[in-house]
């Protein structure tokens, strides 16, 4: 029967019984708890002050009201993909207009323009010349004089293209500018520009309807009385029968310019009758001549003369009035007032034949009953 040895004891076993003769017993350990492990990591931080709080609720409520949330994009359709695809061909296929062409232009243009050929990265061949020559970018062409003049004062880019859109000529608008700018520094026109002030601009334009108001009733109320003295004389308007001077002067101005009117315009249908209508060319070439020319050539028109030489030279008909003598009492007549003439007219009217040219009537007694007066503002 064989037995097994038991190991020696061991001193530094607790657990070890000195006693080799009990057997082995197992005892339970009672359970011990850890002491928590302080590190840094597990160490709770500190809490924040109220402000700083605060301010991290705001940011949180900044963050929350800037977010965006972006909509799901939704696949595009068959349907979708056809319309977008016809719609762009459309658009290719369309044939632009003028105005769409002529923008289309113009940006070309200008962008063209714009663009320095110098600062070009593939020089061309007339850059590479000129460099070869000595030039570089940015500074004026030629070598730089010793004199005061020095190239800052030289132009340092090329003349720019400035495109005509008018039709006026080269230089026109240099010359006009010119002008402008001589007219506006005028004193005269200055100092009238200063001195104008729109109550006198109103009352210059009110004073010249007024004159003008006052000749046309001063026109009316020569006729009428040239008309009531042929109407006396048994004659006819615009038959004059007796000398010029012999007319009243109150009308002989209105007789005048009509005579004067008349006699241009009979002048100028006889010189245009009296020149020969060319049918052929080189056939008639007096038509081509001037009044000058023809009386060097003996070409003469036949019922008119002529008075002086020269472009101030008068042109009368043959047995016309005589006289190149001044009519002072006319010329005496015309130098007064408008407003003066029309009163002596208004009186002339009324003494010989009892017309009021205000009342526009015609009364049969020199009284005159009814008619408040000679002037127009006592006729309301």
């Amino acid at each position: 029967m064989s037995t097994r040895k038991r190991p020696p004891p061991n001193p530094l076993d607790p657990d070890s019984d000195s006693d080799t003769s009990s057997p082995p017993t197992s005892k339970k350990r009672p359970f011990q708890q850890k002491p928590p492990q302080t590190t840094t990591s597990s160490i709770p931080p500190p809490p924040p002050p109220p402000q700083a709080a605060a301010a991290n609720d705001d940011d949180d409520e900044d963050d929350y009201m800037n977010m965006t949330i972006a909509e799901p994009s939704a696949p595009e359709t068959f349907s979708q993909r056809k319309k977008r695809l016809q719609l762009e061909a459309e658009t290719r296929a369309r044939p632009k207009s003028k105005a769409e062409l002529a923008a289309l232009e113009k940006s070309n243009r200008e962008a063209a323009l714009a663009k320095s050929l110098l600062d070009t990265q593939t020089p061309n061949k007339g850059l590479l010349m000129m460099r070869k020559m000595g030039f570089t970018p940015g500074t004026a062409l030629g070598a730089p004089t010793t004199t005061t003049t020095t190239t800052t004062a030289a132009r340092l880019e090329p003349i720019p293209v400035t495109l005509k859109e008018d039709r006026t000529g080269i230089g026109h608008a240099s010359a006009q500018r010119a002008k402008l700018a001589s007219a506006a520094s005028s004193s005269s026109i200055t100092a009238a520009a200063a001195q104008l002030s729109p109550e006198d601009y109103r009352a210059r334009v009110a004073s010249e309807q007024e004159e003008r108001r006052r000749e046309a009733q001063m026109v009316a109320a020569q006729k009428l009385a040239e008309q009531f003295s042929c109407e006396r004389s048994g004659g006819a308007v615009g038959e004059r029968t007796v000398p010029l001077r012999s007319i009243p002067v109150l009308w002989r101005g209105l007789v005048k310019r009509r005579e004067e009117a008349e006699r241009e315009k009979r002048m100028r249908y006889d010189l245009l009758q009296s020149l020969d209508t060319p049918r052929l060319p080189g056939c008639a070439r007096d038509c081509e001549l001037d009044e000058v020319d023809k009386a060097a050539l003996g070409i003469t028109v036949p019922g008119l003369r002529r008075l002086g030489v020269g472009a101030g030279a008068v042109v009368e008909e043959d047995g016309g009035e005589e006289g190149e003598e001044v009519d002072e009492e006319l010329e005496r007549e015309e130098a007064r007032a408008v407003g003066e003439r029309v009163v002596g007219l208004c009186e002339y009217l009324r003494r010989e034949y009892r017309y009021c040219f205000w009342c526009k009537c015609r009364y049969e007694d020199e009284a005159m009953e009814g008619c408040p007066g000679v002037e127009e503002d006592l006729h309301g």
